[in-house]
Formats: structure tokens, C-alpha cells, sequence
């Protein structure tokens, strides 16, 4: 690979490894991975898998819907297994027991969604997330021997469907959603498709709505949240940024694009390159 062969060149190049150390060096490394590198399909599914942004969730974000309101959509956008839209039912009826709760799962992958439909997962995997606590596991599972199953009152607020994050038709096919999660999709995808997916999600946004976007270029993130006029959701920014670096692997930066830059509140509009919650504050459009 051409990475491969650069570090080769950078080992023996004098004062390349200096530079390449230095947080300037460290960032061009990964403008050009970001805008040249073949992406590779990463998984990071987890249950749980952003605490803080989760507490977001049951948080400020249900403050700014309403929380008065009595009915809820959600959509999710390439929920691979199921672990993502699984873990907002289970909070959703642990806060809000009385919510009326509609969320809508898509994925590309026949298998992956097999699996999701099924609601029976590995524990061994689940617990492969060191941040699933015993409360969640108790109000989200039943066990059975090696395997946790999704309850039955958890479970039965997702549906599962095919579907194309980028598909030019998606707007037309899923009915506009009070929340839309399209997380660690856009990493794995060449910018110009990754680019289609954010404009879909934003598409798919009542008037009045969230979007819950990790896992993108923050770059991308920053200019297309402008472009809609999104306002980023100021709650606990940079420690959100601290567990998607774990979560994405902080050793790939600055080789990897799916990888994640380290936070800095010294860059222009830091806080819409580094949130991962966005607000729609439109009246109507």
C-alpha cells in the first residue's frame, strides 16, 4: 500500500520522522489520507458505544424536542447489527417509559440485519465494551446461557429495513424523523458519496429535530452543518470527541482516514467540527 511504502520512506528520509511527529506533520498526513486513501469498511458497532452522548440523548436533546411531548420518532442510518437503535429504545423506556416510541433501522448489509431482527447476540460480545454496565445489561437483555436476547418491550419498538444511506430515493421512501443517527457511516466512504449521506440525513430532519452524526471527516462535519444551518448542541464536546477517538481506533491517527484528529478548541468553529449532536431550529422547511 502507499502508506506502506511511505513510512518506509519516512524511516530513513532525515528529519522526516520529526516532522511527521509534529502535530503539522500529523495533520497533512491525514488531509491526504482523507482525500486520497481507498476507505476500508471498519465496524464499530458497540452497545452503549458513546456514553456522553447518550446522556445527550436522554438528556438536552429530549429538553430541546420537548419534554412534554408524548410520541417520538427516531431513524437510524446503517445500524449494521442492531447494537445502536437497540441502545436508544432501552434508554428512551428507562427515562421516558410513557414515550410512544417509533425508530426506524436501515442497513445495507442481508446478514447484518438478520442478525439485528433476530435481537440475540453473544455476551461475550456485548461485554467486549468495557462501558456496558450491569444496569443497562439488566434492563436491555435476557439471558440465556452464552447469549443475551433483546427484551421483548425493548425490541419491539425497532423495525428493520433494507436501505441505502446514500440512496437518492431515501428521502422519499422514510418518512422525516424527531431524531437521525447516521453514525460511523460517512468514515468508511469516499468524500463525495459521504457527502450524499449527510445531505440524506439532514433531508430526512423535521423542522424541528436532531442529528446525531460521529464517525465523518470533521472537516466535512464543519462545512456541511453550516451549509444546513445546524446548530451545534453544546453539551460536553470534547468528551464525546474522547470516547469516539477510542472507539475509532486513536493509534490509526493520523494513517488511518476512518481515524479520528485529536481535539483542539484552538481551531476556528471548534465546536462545530467536534460535535456530534446538531440542532434543527427551523420553524419549517
Amino acid at each position: 500500500m502507499a502508506w506502506d511504502a511511505a513510512r518506509a520512506l519516512i524511516a530513513v528520509v532525515p528529519g522526516a520522522q520529526q516532522f511527521v511527529a509534529s502535530a503539522t506533520g500529523q495533520s497533512l498526513r491525514h488531509w491526504l489520507a482523507r482525500h486520497f486513501e481507498e476507505r476500508r469498511p471498519y465496524t464499530f458497532t458497540q452497545f452503549s458505544r458513546l456514553p456522553t452522548q447518550l446522556e445527550a440523548l436522554t438528556g438536552p436533546v429530549l429538553d430541546f424536542l420537548g419534554p412534554q411531548r408524548r410520541d417520538l420518532r427516531v431513524v437510524v442510518l446503517g445500524c449494521a447489527t442492531g447494537a445502536e437503535p437497540y441502545t436508544i429504545s432501552s434508554l428512551l423506556r428507562q427515562c421516558r417509559p410513557e414515550l410512544a416510541l417509533e425508530i426506524d433501522a436501515y442497513d445495507i448489509d442481508h446478514d447484518a440485519l438478520r442478525i439485528a431482527r433476530s435481537g440475540v447476540y453473544e455476551a461475550d460480545k456485548v461485554f467486549s465494551n468495557p462501558l456496558v454496565t450491569d444496569p443497562f445489561t439488566f434492563a436491555t437483555f435476557d439471558r440465556d446461557g452464552q447469549h443475551l436476547i433483546v427484551k421483548p418491550e425493548i425490541a419491539s419498538r425497532v423495525s428493520f429495513h433494507i436501505g441505502d444511506a446514500a440512496d437518492p430515493k431515501l428521502r422519499a421512501d422514510v418518512a422525516p424523523a424527531d431524531i437521525v443517527f447516521a453514525q460511523n457511516v460517512m468514515c468508511n466512504l469516499r468524500r463525495p458519496l459521504a457527502k450524499r449521506v449527510f445531505d440524506n440525513a439532514v433531508a430526512l430532519m423535521k423542522p424541528h429535530a436532531v442529528l446525531f452524526v460521529d464517525g465523518m471527516d470533521v472537516d466535512m462535519r464543519q462545512s456541511r452543518s453550516r451549509r444546513h444551518g445546524l446548530v451545534p448542541l453544546d453539551y460536553e464536546i470534547e468528551r464525546i470527541h474522547s470516547e469516539a477517538r477510542i472507539v475509532r481506533g486513536g493509534e490509526r491517527y493520523p494513517w488511518e482516514a476512518a481515524s479520528l484528529e485529536p481535539f483542539s478548541n484552538a481551531r476556528r468553529d471548534w465546536k462545530r467540527r467536534y460535535a456530534t449532536i446538531f440542532l434543527n431550529l427551523d420553524s419549517g422547511r
